[in-house]
Parts: structure tokens; sequence; C-alpha cells
């Protein structure tokens, strides 16, 4: 079996159930897997797949981190597809990523591009219209909502590290350190907008405004987390990354704050306070 598609969840059974039928819509005619690992409390029933395998993991509450690793573990594909349970699969994606596979097949991992439903502005501004590979100076742009890694290889490099992520001690960032661990090891990754995988467009105007500062303080801890994790063996780009953590969003918020947004300015506040946090408290 080439696939194995990889879904953490916790606690959003309707979410999961659109990116299950989106499954069911996948045009691939090959094998593969869907595999999901649930931290919800408590547990209700979801609708397998119509398509392919399926393999339902319940676990206690740890972390997407944890959750990942421990689907990881368990599948049979050769190649793991990351996909947020809030997200959902565009028809072709499983017979891109084996065209993707087959073409760079030397490759230990490809980051794919999250499409905002709707329309085709990507999640992220380091989400390129262009293929290139990706390296310790563009490593922003992969994200493990939209990640093909070769399991073998996630293996080698001992998964995700359970101290990042959402629900982890370090709210964010653990993608990033997964390829970062890849690239250490002299793995080749590719970044390929080619590979989509829809997200939706979350108004942040309407979100609550604790919720939505305490999010981006959680995500603000993981990239200084993290960051401070990679200081040791690659101390010049660790204190390059660290310093335009902190004056990218410094400029934000002086931005927002002349345009009278104190929403936005919050937001940038909330990452920059995180980043210092997570950079200051990170302990291997």
């Amino acid at each position: 079996m080439k696939f194995s598609i990889i879904i953490p969840t916790c606690d959003r059974y309707p979410i999961v159930g659109e990116l299950i039928a989106s499954i069911n819509d996948l045009d691939y005619r090959e094998p593969f897997e869907t595999v999901i690992a649930d931290q919800s409390q408590p547990k209700q029933e979801i609708t397998p797949p119509r398509r392919g395998g399926y393999r339902y993991l319940p676990m206690e509450r740890r972390g997407g981190a944890a959750a990942r690793n421990h689907a990881a573990r368990n599948a049979q594909g050769d190649y793991l597809l990351f996909v947020d349970d809030d997200a959902t699969l565009e028809k072709d994606s499983l017979s891109i990523a084996d065209e993707l596979t087959r073409r760079h097949p030397g490759h230990a991992c490809i980051c794919g591009m999250m499409a905002l439903q709707g329309g085709k502005r990507p999640y992220s501004r380091y989400m390129g219209a262009t293929e290139r590979p990706v390296t310790f100076r563009y490593f922003d742009c992969c994200l493990l909502a939209s990640m093909i890694v070769r399991r073998k290889d996630m293996l080698e490099v001992g998964l995700l590290d359970e101290q990042l992520g959402v629900g982890a001690k370090y709210g964010g960032s653990e993608d990033s350190d997964l390829v970062l661990q890849l690239l250490k090891r002299n793995k080749q990754v590719l970044y390929s907008p080619d590979l989509r995988v829809r997200h939706p467009d979350v108004d942040a105007r309407k979100a609550p405004l604790k919720q939505w500062a305490r999010k981006h303080y959680a995500y603000g801890v993981g990239r200084g987390a993290m960051l401070r994790k990679h200081w040791p063996a690659k101390p010049w780009w660790a204190l390059y990354y660290s310093t335009l953590s902190l004056l990218r969003p410094m400029a934000g918020l002086v931005a927002e704050l002349l345009r009278l947004r104190p929403r936005s300015a919050l937001r940038y506040a909330a990452a920059i306070a995180g980043r210092i946090k997570g950079f200051i408290s990170y302990k291997p």
C-alpha cells in the first residue's frame, strides 16, 4: 500500500464528516487507507469512508503531535498524507500525490499548498505558486495540514516532537521541526503547489478576542521553542530566524496601532510574547 491518510481529531465530529466525504470522492484507484487518531472525550461514532481501508485509533488526550505519531506508527502506507480534521481533500489529491512521489522518488517529504476554501488564495503567505526545494532558509511553507512524508524517514528521525504542537506544552511548529530534522539528516524535501488541501477561511473578526489572542500566543510559544531547540546545532541560523521572528511582528504591531486596528495589533503582541516565552522556557 502506497498511501495512508493521517487524520488527528479532537471533539470535532461534524467537521471530520466533511473530510471523510471528500475522501469518498477521491479519484485515486489504487489501494490506500485512512487512519484516524481520535482524542475526543466522550467518543462518538465516526462513519468510516467508503473508499479504501480504515483504522480508528481512540487514545487519551495528549496533543496533535502525539495523535499523528500514534497514527503513523500504526499506518501501513509507504507514504503518510497528513491532513487536519477541518480540511478537505480535492478530488485528485491522492492522484497528484502519487504523481509527485513518482517524479521525486528520493524525497522524504513533499509539502503541499493549503488553499482556502472557495478560492485559490493560500492559507500562508509563504506558500508560493512555484515548485521549489525546501531548505533551511525556506521551511515556513511546510504545514502538517498538507504534507506527504515517507514513513520510513519519519520513523528514522523519531517522529514528531510531542512537546510541540496544538494541545502540547509548546503550542505549535511541530511541522517546521520535522522538516528541519529531515534536512539535518540530508533528506530531500520539496514544496509543490500542485498538491492542494482545502482549509476553512476563518474570519478573525468573528472569533472571540481572548480565543484569538490565545491561539497566536500558543503558536508563538511553539515557534520560539522550536528555534531554541535547533540553536545548539545551527546557532547562526537560529539567531537569524529568532531575530526575524521578533522584528516582523513588531513591525506589524506598530503598523496596526497606527491604523487604529487594536484587534490586529493584539495578534502581533500575542505572537511576540509567545515567541519570547517559548524560546526562554524550552527544555529538551
